[in-house]
């Protein structure tokens, strides 16, 4: 695979590009880091000693291409003005390059690089050198690209962009080539990338995926007569492991791009995957580089030449030199950038910014790259959010960030109110093993206050807890056990669960909707249940009692006398509040432990019947015999529309009066067929009409009877 990720480390950068004055910082770092260094240094001699190489071996390139080398008994072809004639072995001279065992290394600091004519070549980086070795025969000729190596080296594939085929045969250019690690050497696989139905003049990538699909692609051609723009389109192919045909994937759209940048020529890039198999693009003109991500979802559902979906813009910079054709990162997050005979590296330094490195190769090396590749992916961190109750109030919303040291790697704003796991997320960001790591999380905009909710955090590697901590913010070192895998990090704020009750005189619940009597005592208790929170949980909770105190007074239970202010029991410490008489209304504060459970209880007792009736029955704002106490999250000055259960209830007052006649009079003897009459009247007070206006109510009532009836 072409490595994986180019999102932090190669402009010093990973995030929204809305944030300008992030990113203008993060460009300037890098771009001082790149001027420090200065221009990528020129070859060097070497006076170490190399093995012989491999005998009969023929390194053809096209104009313009750096020289590869073959091992030491190289066959030379003779000069183009003198006649042909067979070739002979060169004497002896000292090799450029040794040649290396079949097997790939996957250690961090080794990269490997494909020449134009299918040399593959491996360069192990110790700190600013690099030494070269070949590995297996060269592929012989052509314009070989698009270097992709599998997880731990278990497949190795290249395209030849060359027609190779003999005189009157099909043309075979875009043939994809795979190496044979046991036998050393390149065959065709028979697969050819037939440009023919999209808009692509000439492949420049290749990347082999987690599941081992290898994967190429192009970008759109410059302007003409029949595409609009130039690089703004990246069309892939892919070939699942054991196949020898490959097919179009779909075309990515790069979004984020400006105007001049739709229609440029001479783009180059590269792309790669990280270990879950999203995928990441990089888009270079000159030493401009643009890095795009697309999320493996999207990738999966690509097919033929139509397109997948935008692929955000996540990063840009300047590269330390011009052309870049190749990208590879190694298990440590180390970023190789390779563009003809040059080769620097970025390394994430504890600030959190990106250093370039250039890398000194040995002057006879004969290193040249059309494509970079390692048989590893980078370590990346995720950041996602969980709110697996659902949000306090449907526009919460929550920003995310990543950073390492003073750098911002990333961040993220949730959107919508649907519970669980959110779709917005940050990174995966590819970071450095031993990188000093952050995350943090604010309110997503001024209305989400995040004391609403019970935040905890937990970090995985390979499904196992590495952290877990009660805080809401973190940091943490990049350990070595997470080199090539990904950490995922996950912020869960949960609800605290509250709940409203009406008790009785006896400390009974009295249901809602549940009569109650003139002169008869109720009580309201909140319950704020934090047992399950791993946290202590603030408490922003308001009771509005204006339909309560319409009907009822504040009642002291302890004396049994009426009072005019609450008189408040509370379970433990911790809960705060504060009554306010013109409003009506008792704000809750405080916070409740961890792994506790807090009340408040306040009593009223409810008015005589005779107590300001008529104020009473044509009440609308506060409904006359009815007890209704509503509490809600937050501070509202306005109480909730609805009567929500669990945090409302509502109790109608017994208001009736009534009486009763007969004729004859009670007492009386009826002969059979006699009549009587019955006579019942009733005020009533919790009964409404359409209006919902209490009014009373009268009925009366004749029975007829054969026989004796007793009234």
């Amino acid at each position: 695979m072409t490595s994986a990720l180019v999102l932090s480390a190669l402009v010093g950068i990973v995030m929204p590009l809305a944030d300008t004055a992030v990113a203008s910082a993060q460009a300037a770092t890098l771009d001082q880091a790149l001027s420090n260094d200065g221009a990528v240094q020129q070859p060097i001699d070497s006076q170490e000693e190399t093995s012989a190489g491999a005998p009969g071996e023929t390194s053809v390139q096209p104009e313009g291409e750096a020289t590869t080398p073959a091992p030491e008994t190289e066959v030379i072809a003779p000069e183009a003005e003198e006649p042909a004639e067979p070739a002979t072995p060169a004497k002896p001279k000292p090799a450029r390059a040794a040649v290396a065992a079949s097997a790939l290394s996957c250690v961090p600091g080794d990269v490997y690089s494909i020449s134009s004519a299918g040399q593959l070549q491996k360069v192990a980086v110790n700190g600013t050198n690099g030494a070269v070795e070949y590995v297996g025969q060269t592929a012989g000729a052509g314009e070989f690209n698009g270097l992709g190596i599998g997880d731990r080296g278990a497949a190795v594939y290249a395209y030849n962009r060359t027609n190779t085929a003999g005189r009157w045969q099909p043309n075979n250019a875009n043939t994809v080539y795979k190496y044979d690690v046991d036998r050393a050497r390149w065959s065709s696989t028979q697969a050819q990338v037939s440009l023919t139905s999209s808009d692509v003049s000439s492949l420049v990538g290749g990347a082999v995926g987690p599941d081992g699909t290898y994967w190429v692609g192009g970008f759109n051609a410059a302007p003409n007569s029949w595409t609009p723009s130039g690089g703004q389109y990246f069309q892939l192919w892919k070939m699942k492991p054991g196949s020898n045909s490959i097919e179009p994937a779909g075309k990515i759209e790069l979004r984020g791009l400006v105007n001049g940048q739709t229609n440029q020529v001479g783009v180059n890039g590269d792309f790669a995957f990280d270990t879950v198999g999203n995928v990441y693009l990089v888009r270079g003109v000159g030493t401009q580089l643009q890095v795009f991500r697309l999320d493996k979802a999207k990738l999966d559902n690509g097919k033929g030449f139509q397109a997948i979906g935008g692929a955000e813009l996540v990063a840009s910079g300047t590269a330390p030199f011009s052309n870049t054709n190749g990208i590879a990162y190694d298990s440590s997050g180390k970023l190789f950038i390779g563009a003809g005979t040059q080769l620097a590296y970025l390394q994430q330094e504890a600030s959190g910014n990106w250093a370039s490195k250039s890398v000194s190769l040995p002057s006879n090396s004969g290193f040249s790259t059309t494509d970079l590749a390692t048989c590893s992916f980078p370590p990346t961190v995720k950041i996602q959010k969980d709110l697996p109750d659902g949000r306090a109030f449907a526009n919460d919303q929550f920003k995310l960030q990543l950073r390492s040291g003073t750098a911002l790697l990333g961040e993220a704003t949730t959107t919508g109110n649907d519970p669980g796991l959110q779709k917005e997320k940050v990174g995966p960001v590819p970071v450095a093993i031993g990188a000093s790591m952050s995350f943090t999380e604010v309110a997503g905009n001024s209305s989400t206050d995040l004391k609403n909710y019970v935040s905890s955090w937990e970090c995985l590697l390979d499904g196992k807890v590495l952290w877990s901590d009660k805080s809401l913010g973190t940091s943490f070192t990049m350990p070595a056990e997470a080199a090539g895998k990904e950490i995922v990090c996950t912020i869960k704020n949960s609800l605290m669960d509250v709940s409203k009750t009406a008790i009785g005189a006896d400390g009974k619940e009295l249901s809602s909707g549940t009569p109650v009597d003139e002169n008869g005592v109720v009580g309201y208790k909140l319950t704020f249940d934090n047992r399950s929170g791993a946290n202590p949980a603030a408490v922003n909770y308001r009771d509005y009692l204006a339909d309560v105190l319409d009907d009822a007074t504040f009642y002291n239970p302890s004396t049994g006398q009426r009072t005019t202010s609450p008189v408040i029991a509370v379970s433990g410490p911790g809960l705060t509040h504060a009554w306010s008489p013109a409003d009506k209304w008792l704000t809750i504060g405080g916070t409740v432990p961890a792994k506790q459970m807090l009340t408040l209880t306040v009593h009223v007792k409810v008015k005589e019947n005779g107590d300001a009736t008529d104020e009473r029955q044509g009440a609308t704002t506060q409904q006359g015999f009815f007890l209704r106490n509503k509490l809600a999250r937050g501070t509202d000055p306005k109480p909730p529309t609805d009567c929500v259960p669990g945090l409302c209830v509502e109790n109608p007052i017994n208001a009736w009066t009534v009486t009763k006649s007969s004729l004859p009079a009670s007492g009386a003897r009826l002969h059979k067929g006699g009549q009587c009459a019955l006579q019942g009247y009733g005020d009533e007070a919790h009964w409404h009409d359409g209006a919902d206006r209490p009014r009373a109510h009268r009925r009366r009532d004749a029975c007829f009877q054969d026989g004796w009836l007793g009234s």
